[in-house]
């Protein structure tokens, strides 16, 4: 898992964690893929950073969703 800054996050790129608004609200769930819709949503909730899984994490995740059907 890596930060990265929301103006180097491109679409496809997936959440390492859950993303809450200032007040406390859910905005994206961990493992979310992002796409240019969500770029804009996070630019407008004024969230500057997120951690995005690496290529490994995301492997990992794929199996264990696998696994559990």
């Amino acid at each position: 898992m890596q930060k990265f800054s929301v103006e180097q996050i491109t679409p496809g790129m997936r959440l390492a964690y859950d993303i809450y608004s200032f007040d406390g609200q859910l905005l994206l769930r961990k493992g979310t893929i992002i796409d240019q819709k969500y770029l804009g949503s996070l630019t407008k909730q004024g969230i500057d950073y997120v951690y995005i899984m690496s290529a490994s994490s995301t492997g990992s995740l794929a199996k264990r969703q696998l696994g559990d059907i």
